[in-house]
């Protein structure tokens, strides 16, 4: 097969127009040719096209409507001498725009979508293994810590019976734009100044590090890993679904979060965290498959055993809300975070956690800076595995999943903050901060000082609830100035 480089040219992308490295040719014995009302396509039969946001192989197109275009007809052609050529080495992506579709470039492993990797997998190995002489023959450079790099490491551990072999990035040729062979000390040189040193490291030297859109920095996602291969499992038999990493210690406090299942369908996920001193602990995780009337009843039961944990129910869906309902009213769990909602008739609370356009960004950020501070511990391998693909939105600043994985565990782990989204109102959380600076006075950096600043008030500033609380008062109630449920206490 035949690459050309390319030098001169750039290829459209969703994001504009990007470099790319050259076209690689292929072929196939069999292949679809697309028939739309405006234009044809030729791809092999597993080629990737964005349909509604989703990517959808080929051959599982149906006749009708693609996006904006009508596809009329799908041909199979065989044994034809047609060569395909596919770019390579697209800057910062890998799709492209042709003739209206977005298409998806499958020339390395690791870029590959998840479900439609595991797809692939569960497809075509069943068939290699039936032959008596096979091999399968799996090329990418790395893109952070997924499924491909999990293929190496099984095989560099020889634990798979996959064969590992890896090539230096020096031993390809790279020219300049007038066809002059560069050093590779000055190809080097020129990419970094170009793209950046993650980029190069990622690319190129083919190291498995968090990509540059995730949540949490590459160095942290390693330093958590090298936490979690010291993290010892603890039998317990609260919650059978549950891992526990710790047990409960008397005087401790806790913090219990749940992010709801959608439509009481989907598992329940269940972080606990030991708040007492930093570094923060996450000690119990769980992904729960369980009915949503019978939840509360789990949940108190995990929270009794920790300390009557603070619980914090994340109720955007109507099972979160229905729990959160249930276990202050029906099982009388009296610390339950209360989301607070101002209005003409005073400041009203009620059980949950809201997460808005405005709250999850916030306790997003704290879960950032906490653990690339090392102020919080991470000791689960599946919620390691979700912050590694739990990056930006191309089109925006969200964070996320990226396509085919999941966020539950990232975001139940970001509730633990919501009790300090009100920071204004809570007295004790000054007493907070000033410990926090005292015993860390040394190695905080601003950033991290910078969060425990935000919507801090002074004696002097205007209280930002005054009328709420003169409502409150004419109404007789003496209950006006919330505070923390539960403090961080310190040894």
């Amino acid at each position: 097969m035949k690459t050309l480089n390319n030098t001169k040219f750039e290829i459209l992308t969703e994001d504009g127009f990007k470099d790319f490295r050259g076209l690689k040719e292929s072929s196939h014995e069999e292949y679809l040719e697309l028939i739309f009302d405006d234009t044809s396509y030729k791809c092999s039969k597993t080629h990737l096209i964005k349909v509604n946001g989703d990517w959808v192989q080929a051959k599982d197109l149906k006749i009708g409507l693609v996006n904006n275009k009508v596809l009329k007809e799908i041909k199979t052609i065989k044994n034809n001498n047609d060569k395909f050529w596919d770019p390579i080495g697209i800057k910062d992506t890998k799709s492209f725009i042709s003739k209206g579709l977005i298409h998806h470039n499958c020339d390395e492993a690791a870029y590959i979508p998840k479900n439609l990797w595991e797809e692939f997998v569960d497809s075509v190995m069943p068939t290699m293994s039936s032959l008596i002489f096979k091999q399968v023959i799996t090329t990418s450079t790395a893109n952070g810590v997924n499924h491909f790099e999990k293929l190496v490491k099984q095989a560099k551990a020889g634990i798979s019976g996959d064969k590992f072999v890896e090539t230096s990035w020096r031993n390809v040729p790279h020219y300049n734009k007038k066809g002059d062979l560069l050093d590779p000390e000055e190809y080097k040189k020129i990419t970094i100044a170009k793209y950046g040193k993650k980029f190069f490291n990622q690319t190129e030297e083919c190291q498995f590090i968090g990509s540059s859109d995730t949540l949490i920095s590459g160095d942290s996602l390693a330093n958590i890993l090298n936490n979690i291969e010291k993290a010892e499992v603890i039998p317990q038999t609260i919650l059978n679904e549950g891992t526990m990493y710790q047990t409960v210690k008397e005087g401790n406090s806790y913090v219990l979060t749940v992010d709801a299942a959608k439509d009481g369908i989907d598992a329940f996920s269940v972080q606990v965290v030991n708040i007492t001193k930093f570094p923060f602990k996450q000690v119990f995780t769980a992904n729960l498959q369980v009915d949503y009337l019978m939840m509360p009843l789990h949940l108190v039961e995990l929270g009794n055993y920790y300390n009557q944990a603070l619980m914090v129910i994340e109720n955007n869906e109507g099972a979160g809300q229905s729990i959160a309902d249930q276990l202050w009213t029906i099982y009388e769990y009296e610390n339950l975070y209360k989301d607070k909602n101002i209005n003409k008739v005073g400041l009203k609370k009620y059980p949950g956690f809201r997460t808005t356009t405005k709250s999850r960004p916030l306790i997003l950020n704290m879960l950032k800076i906490f653990i690339e501070e090392g102020k919080l511990e991470i000791q689960n391998q599946e919620t390691l595995n979700q912050l590694y693909t739990f990056t930006k939105r191309k089109n925006g600043n969200k964070y996320e999943a990226e396509s085919g994985y999941h966020d539950d565990l990232v975001l139940s782990l970001a509730m633990i903050f919501a009790p300090f989204m009100e920071i204004k109102v809570f007295d004790n959380f000054e007493l907070f901060t000033k410990q926090l600076r005292i015993e860390n006075s040394e190695t905080l950096t601003v950033d991290f000082l910078s969060v425990l600043d935000v919507g801090f008030s002074s004696d002097d500033e205007e209280d930002p609830y005054k009328e709420q609380r003169a409502l409150l008062r004419d109404q007789g109630d003496t209950d006006y100035s919330p505070v923390l449920p539960t403090t961080p206490r310190w040894d």
